[in-house]
């Protein structure tokens, strides 16, 4: 995976989506999940623990515990189960294991002067890369 190479030849890596919930948290959880993690459960607890909104669709929840059983050559840490508020909607069980916490806006969290720290230092890695 060419997130491993960049990663273990000292770079970093960026992976987005639209709004980071569902695409690009499913690629980071198949990642942490093949290199970095015992198991697709303990992905899932480690990225909510850097940013809570992590919430993969249905269908890629479906493909990461395929994708779990196939590399690790175990049983699913992760299984699918029905949704005791709407009976016919399925979800993950981590969801259920997970403490729900408001969640600060990224501008509130911020300063003006970490705003700006951030926005040049990606800034530069951007133009180191020309």
């Amino acid at each position: 995976m060419q997130i491993e190479t960049v990663i273990v030849d000292g770079g970093a890596v960026l992976v987005h989506c639209v709004a980071g919930v569902s695409r690009s948290a499913t690629i980071c959880l198949a990642f942490l999940t093949k290199y970095r993690c015992r198991s697709l459960r303990d992905a899932y607890f480690l990225m909510v623990s850097k940013r809570p909104l992590v919430r993969p669709n249905i269908g890629f929840w479906r493909q990461l515990i395929q994708f779990e059983q196939e590399i690790k050559h175990a049983p699913a840490s992760v299984r699918m189960i029905y949704d005791e508020a709407q009976a016919d909607h399925l979800l993950p069980d981590v969801y259920l294991e997970q403490t729900v916490r408001p969640v600060k806006p990224l501008w509130i969290t911020l300063s003006i002067a970490g705003v700006l720290s951030l926005f040049l230092s990606m800034l530069a890695h951007l133009l180191s890369t020309f």
